[in-house]
């Protein structure tokens, strides 16, 4: 970021017609304040839902990412 580049972190949750993405602060506070931290610095989260077949996994639509407790 402090060379111009753009930095992208993209989750992709294994489920469709998801609502949003939330870390898990109670289990993975650590990963949930790494996430807050990369958001401030101007990393941008990308997140997505899919679906997931015996066979294939095609990425879907994009979900809402929200951060903070």
């Amino acid at each position: 970021l402090d060379d111009g580049y753009e930095s992208y972190i993209m989750i992709l949750v294994q489920m469709s017609d998801v609502k949003y993405f939330t870390p898990n602060y109670d289990t993975h506070p650590e990963f949930g304040e790494a996430l807050e931290k990369a958001s401030r610095k101007g990393v941008k989260i990308l997140c997505y839902d899919c679906n997931v077949t015996h066979d294939s996994m095609t990425v879907g639509k994009p979900v809402k990412v929200k951060l903070g407790r």
